[in-house]
């Protein structure tokens, strides 16, 4: 067993602000936020093959926390929020995961060059508070209310981690990512339905 510490990570982000901008060109009101927030990581390691070319199963519990509760996620400015529309502050500030993982270099999907990898995580993601006004199908210009709350989100990952000259694991890997959860970008982070899958090229630092 180990213990995983990650002690900063910063995100600020303006995806999204293209949809203000076309609001605005419409007509329409805009709740612009600002996302900006930092956050540290704790977890748990269970049986970790730390890079080893053998039949393995891990698991990693853990969570990522606000450094700054009070602050939350994003805040809003007043210049850029039309006057219907509350953007209430973030009140969660903790978003746990379970994740787990299978590899095994001598099953049937694995070869001399590369080695099967299974893995499968869950998170707690807090879906953003704040409600935004759109066009329906009818043209209609109508608000929806979106509370803030915790969202199960699921990532799926299968694919290869390829051997290097020496037949030991390297640092790259091809990887099929299935996700299904909330929408995970900057503003958009209040849509609480966003799956897609992806083909994934993977180099590990």
């Amino acid at each position: 067993m180990g213990l995983r510490f990650i002690p900063f990570f910063h995100e600020s982000t303006h995806i999204g602000d293209e949809l203000i901008i076309s609001k605005i060109r419409d007509s329409i009101p805009v709740s612009r936020i600002n996302v900006s927030y930092e956050t540290f990581e704790l977890a748990f390691i269970i049986n970790d093959a730390f890079g080893q070319k053998v039949k393995n199963h891990s698991a990693r519990l853990g969570a990522k926390f606000l450094w700054n509760p009070q602050k939350g996620y994003y805040t809003a400015d007043s210049l850029e929020i039309s006057k219907s529309i509350e953007i209430p502050s973030s009140s969660r500030w903790i978003e746990p995961y379970l994740q787990y993982q299978y590899q095994n270099p001598d099953s049937w999907l694995s070869n001399n060059k590369m080695m099967f990898i299974f893995s499968q995580d869950f998170y707690l993601r807090v879906r953003y508070g704040y409600g935004s006004y759109f066009t329906n199908e009818s043209e209609e210009v109508v608000f929806r209310e979106i509370g803030e709350a915790y969202q199960l989100c699921s990532t799926t990952m299968l694919g290869w981690k390829f051997y290097n000259y020496k037949k030991e694991l390297s640092n790259s890997g091809v990887f099929f990512k299935i996700y299904i959860g909330l929408n995970p970008h900057g503003q958009f982070r209040n849509i609480p339905k966003y799956p897609w899958v992806g083909l994934n090229w993977v180099y590990d630092i």
